[in-house]
């Protein structure tokens, strides 16, 4: 219902729930895990905060580590009506919403997951976003994207830029910083502004 899988947890779950009336019940409590896989992503030391009441899911003071670095945020899940209704069908999408920070990841970590290349540097992101569960086109949102002391050209969606742009003399430049502010429509990434700097280009 939450469009959510999790595998492989290791650790404590403590929560208490009290019945209101009717179908209506709450429940609070603590995750914290030493390891969790959640949506194919492994996590380590994982904390986080939760409750539900009349149909809305709050994961909030989340905490863990990620890649070589840390992650931090919140999510929230409003179920469809008749879910909570206890009507049968589905009768709508679970929405959701939240922040996550992910901060000084291992680069080259990443990376694995994604393509053959193997940059190094640390990444550093954070975005707010919103959205439903049946279909990533519904993704809305907006962040940034800070990577420290990396090679542009060993990131396949920079080297497929400069190449377009015939920016081959760069290639073996090592940049100090790179700022990317982005915006997420209907599950597609808009790039609204870049700044790279190092010693000998900046654009």
């Amino acid at each position: 219902k939450l469009g959510m899988t999790f595998e492989d947890l290791q650790g404590q779950l403590k929560f208490s729930g009290q019945h209101m009336q009717g179908d209506d019940y709450a429940v609070a409590g603590i995750a914290d895990l030493s390891h969790a896989t959640v949506w194919g992503k492994s996590f380590e030391d994982l904390r986080a905060e939760f409750d539900y009441w009349t149909g809305q899911f709050d994961v909030h003071t989340i905490h863990g580590r990620n890649y070589g670095g840390k992650v931090a945020g919140r999510v929230t899940f409003t179920l469809p009506e008749s879910e909570t209704a206890g009507a049968e069908g589905a009768g709508g999408a679970t929405c959701y919403s939240g922040r996550l920070r992910f901060q000084n990841m291992n680069m080259s970590i990443v990376s694995k997951e994604l393509h053959k290349k193997n940059p190094d540097g640390r990444l550093t992101a954070e975005i707010d976003f919103q959205g439903e569960t049946h279909s990533v086109q519904t993704l809305t949102g907006e962040g940034f994207v800070n990577m420290d002391d990396v090679n542009l050209w060993s990131v396949p969606l920079f080297s497929q830029l400069f190449n377009f742009l015939t920016l081959n003399d760069i290639s073996d430049t090592r940049f100090n910083r790179a700022d990317l502010y982005f915006r997420l429509l209907d599950g597609v990434v808009v790039f609204d502004d870049m700044d790279f700097n190092s010693n000998s280009i900046d654009f």
